[in-house]
């Protein structure tokens, strides 16, 4: 019977860099927000944009994201990544003009100026509905939302 050892890879063949792992290496990359233009000689059709990134620390990522928050029409800071970003998305949505009704957005029975609009499974995003807008209240985990929806919480704004 003839063992047979499995190969390691030479170390200069090696994609581990210096005891590093992969989200490691790549924590230090962060997209910048605007896409590079063509050179005005090509028309956008021939060439596509291509996105621009930088190597940023750590720190300064960390930072980049802290600052985001204050843009932010209401507090987001408690809440995970995932969450915040697309609460941003559905906020800048309805900042466009787009209806409620199209992002599963329902009133409440007992307040009709009342909104909810789903942010994930467990994430619902409150609003206020006036005649002329709509304001955002808060974002309220499914605990803290069932209070809400049964009436034992008011909600201000």
């Amino acid at each position: 019977m003839v063992r047979r050892h499995r190969q390691r890879p030479h170390p200069s063949n090696s994609d581990n860099q210096g005891g590093k792992s992969f989200r490691d290496r790549i924590a230090g990359v962060v997209q910048i927000d605007h896409i590079q233009s063509p050179p005005p000689t090509q028309s956008a059709s021939q060439q596509p944009t291509q996105r621009v990134w930088q190597a940023v620390s750590p720190r300064e990522a960390k930072q980049q994201w802290q600052q985001r928050f204050a843009a932010d029409p209401i507090d987001l800071t408690h809440l995970p990544k995932p969450i915040v970003l697309k609460t941003r998305q559905i906020l800048a949505a309805l900042e466009q003009g787009v209806s409620p009704a199209q992002l599963q957005g329902r009133r409440f029975s007992f307040d009709r100026t009342l909104l909810r609009i789903p942010v994930g499974y467990r994430y619902r995003l409150l609003c206020r509905w006036y005649c002329d807008r709509i304001v955002p209240l808060q974002v309220l985990s499914h605990e803290a939302y069932n209070a809400v929806a049964r009436n034992k919480k008011q909600i201000k704004g």
